[in-house]
């Protein structure tokens, strides 16, 4: 029997955050579901900046304006623990995305996840921040081998994109 993705995003904005949750269905042949996703509130710390840019994958605009996304063993809300880009099945792997400048309140991240190539649409998430934020994290349980692409569209800015593998 298949094994389902548990991409259950525990996706969080610093000052809080509210979301879009994705539906929870039973796996299709080509595109395992995920469960919803749960915001909570996140508290930014000024070395995130830096881990994060550390890991970045695909920065996004010039100057001041830019999107890092990280991927990481351990870490804690906009702070990542060891980077890595390679994990193995059953590893909970942190994410943090950091951009600026800060989005607005009532701006939206977008966030879609692709397996393989085959977007995850039950993975979609839509989050609505409810304060001025610059960062967003969340923890990807138990995800099955393979190769994952995460994708964030962040209001009035080129989306950020970051790509990490998980073997058995």
């Amino acid at each position: 029997m298949r094994r389902l993705l548990a991409i259950a995003l525990l996706v969080a904005a610093c000052g809080g955050s509210t979301t879009t949750p994705a539906p929870t269905t039973r796996p299709s042949s080509t595109a395992p579901a995920a469960p919803s996703a749960t915001a909570t509130p996140a508290v930014a710390t000024a070395s995130s900046a830096a881990a994060a840019s550390a890991a970045t994958t695909t920065p996004s605009g010039g100057g001041p304006d830019y999107a890092a996304v990280g991927f990481s063993i351990g870490g804690s809300e906009c702070t990542l623990g060891d980077a890595a880009r390679t994990f193995r099945v059953g590893v909970p792997i942190h994410t943090v995305l950091r951009w600026s400048p800060s989005l607005p309140t009532g701006g939206t991240v977008k966030v879609t996840v692709e397996k393989d190539g085959i977007e995850l649409v039950e993975a979609r998430q839509m989050i609505t921040v409810d304060k001025p934020t610059s960062c967003i994290w969340g923890t990807l349980p138990e995800l099955e081998a393979g190769h994952y692409r995460m994708t964030y569209a962040i209001s009035a800015m080129p989306p950020a994109n970051g790509e990490f593998d998980v073997t058995p």
